[in-house]
């Protein structure tokens, strides 16, 4: 059984992954339902301000805008076995375009963890990659 913060994080993760598929409302909570995820009123409250903030800053339809395939949670096998999941990752003609969410505090490791996905991509795709980590804590986004 997942811990709260955990349940929290994936539950957030599978909303915005909704959201940059372009999905929203009904079909939103269709995509989050057939996902496994079920949630309180509170829990989708926050979740519907949290996508305010986001459209207000243009971050949202910043994604929401590319044409590309879009990867969720797309896993990436390294040498010796080590596994790569970015949470979400749009391949298109002239580039690739990849965002990681995080609900928890700012850590270090966090950009050195998108570095790691953008070095795979870069191999195994062979365009020009460009990476953002996005803190859904504070609304901040980073490019790496």
């Amino acid at each position: 059984k997942f811990s709260g913060a955990r349940k929290k994080g994936e539950l957030y993760h599978a909303y915005l992954q909704g959201l940059i598929l372009g999905k929203d409302g009904p079909e939103l909570l269709r995509y989050l339902e057939s996902r496994g995820f079920q949630w309180t009123k509170d829990e989708m409250m926050a979740l519907d301000h949290l996508k305010g903030k986001m459209k207000d800053q243009g971050q949202l339809a910043q994604w929401q805008s590319l044409k590309g395939r879009w990867f969720i949670e797309q896993s990436m096998l390294m040498e010796q076995s080590n596994e790569l999941r970015p949470d979400a990752f749009c391949v298109e003609a002239d580039g690739i375009t990849l965002i990681d969410f995080k609900t928890g505090k700012k850590k270090t490791e966090h950009q050195q963890q998108v570095a790691n996905y953008l070095r795979v991509l870069t191999d195994i795709w062979n365009r020009p990659v460009k990476g953002y980590l996005y803190y859904t804590e504070d609304l901040t986004c980073i490019e790496i």
